[in-house]
């Protein structure tokens, strides 16, 4: 399945913004998924696996 490519559009060319949405979303949460991560879990099952995989080339490697 392909992302839509308004999301990957938003990913690449405002990756701060992007995330700043994305860790805003995770707060408002009162339950899982409350993080960025999990977030992109439930984008990634729910369609968008492209767009949570171009985030999570911008976070980089997770911190162990």
């Amino acid at each position: 399945m392909v992302a839509f490519p308004a999301f990957l559009d938003t990913c690449v060319l405002h990756p701060g913004l992007t995330m700043d949405v994305l860790r805003h979303k995770a707060a408002c949460y009162r339950r899982a998924p409350n993080t960025v991560p999990e977030v992109l879990v439930l984008l990634q099952r729910t369609g968008v696996p492209g767009f949570a995989a171009e985030v999570r080339r911008h976070l980089g490697p997770p911190a162990w």
